[in-house]
C-alpha cells in the first residue's frame, strides 16, 4: 500500500528547495562577506554584555557596544546578535564590493530592505527587532585580528561610520539614503571578500548558527587544495562557543 510522502516542515522544505536549486543551476547573483566574519562572527543570541569576544585559530573579533544620537542625548545601544545583523552586514558589504565605494546606497524603507534580505515583514514585532539589531550594528566598535600578507594584523574600526535612521519618533519606516563604511574597514573588505550564494542565505534566515556554518564552509572549501581531516573537537572550537 502506497502512502503519500511526508510533508516537510516549512524551514526544512525551504532548505531542501534551495539545495536543489543550487545543485542544478549556478547563481544569478553573488553576495560578499568579509573573510574574518566567515571564521569568527557576532553573538548568536541576545546578550546584555557590553563587550563580546570570539577567536578561532588566526582570527579574532572583539565587539564593544556603542551609542547613537537621538536629538537631545546619546543613547546606549545593545550588542548586535542573531541572524538579522549578519544578513544586513552581508548586504552592505556586497554593495560596497560591487560599487567599490564605501558609501552604500540602500532602500528607502525598512520593508524594502528586509524583503531584500529575505526576512519576514509580517507584523510590527519584525520591524522592531530588525531596527534594534541594525542600530546596534551601526553603533558598535570592533577590534579585528587576522593574519594578513605581512603577518598578524589588528584593526580597531567602527565598520559603519555614518548612520542616519530611526532615532526620532517620526522616522518609523524610513531608511537613510546612504550608509558610510569606515575607510579602514572598506579597504580590508575589498582585500578579503568571500563570495556567497544568496539562495543559501535566504534559506537560512532563521538561524545565526546555520549562517555561520555556511559562511565558514564557503570560505574554507573555496581555499582548500587537498582533503583535510576535521575532528569533532575542532568543530566544537569553531561553532560551540555559545
Amino acid at each position: 500500500m502506497l502512502t503519500a510522502p511526508r510533508k516537510l516542515p516549512a524551514i526544512q522544505n525551504r532548505i531542501a528547495n534551495a539545495a536543489v536549486d543550487i545543485w542544478q543551476d549556478g547563481p544569478l547573483d553573488v553576495v560578499y562577506q568579509h573573510s574574518l566574519f566567515c571564521q569568527v562572527a557576532l553573538p548568536r543570541r541576545r546578550t546584555d554584555a557590553r563587550v563580546f569576544e570570539r577567536s578561532y585559530q588566526n582570527g579574532l573579533i572583539r565587539i564593544e557596544t556603542g551609542v547613537l544620537y537621538y536629538g537631545m542625548t546619546l543613547v546606549e545601544q545593545p550588542m548586535p546578535a542573531g541572524p538579522k545583523p549578519r544578513l544586513a552586514l552581508i548586504h552592505i558589504n556586497s554593495e560596497a564590493v560591487r560599487t567599490r565605494n564605501p558609501l552604500v546606497e540602500v532602500d528607502s524603507s525598512v520593508r524594502q530592505f528586509m524583503e531584500r534580505l529575505g526576512l519576514n515583514t509580517d507584523g510590527g514585532s519584525s520591524y522592531t527587532l530588525f531596527k534594534r539589531e541594525m542600530k546596534a550594528l551601526a553603533a558598535c566598535r570592533m577590534t579585528l585580528g587576522f593574519r594578513g600578507k605581512h603577518g598578524m594584523t589588528t584593526l580597531n574600526v567602527k565598520p559603519i561610520e555614518r548612520f542616519d535612521a530611526w532615532t526620532v519618533p517620526n522616522d518609523q519606516d524610513q531608511w537613510p539614503g546612504q550608509i558610510g563604511l569606515s575607510q579602514q574597514y572598506f579597504e580590508t573588505l575589498l582585500a578579503h571578500a568571500v563570495p556567497l550564494d544568496p539562495r543559501a542565505l535566504s534559506a537560512l534566515t532563521h538561524s545565526a548558527l546555520a549562517i555561520d556554518a555556511y559562511q565558514f564552509f564557503a570560505r574554507r572549501l573555496f581555499s582548500l587544495t587537498q582533503s583535510v581531516k576535521v575532528t569533532w573537537a575542532q568543530f566544537h572550537g569553531q561553532f560551540g562557543q555559545e
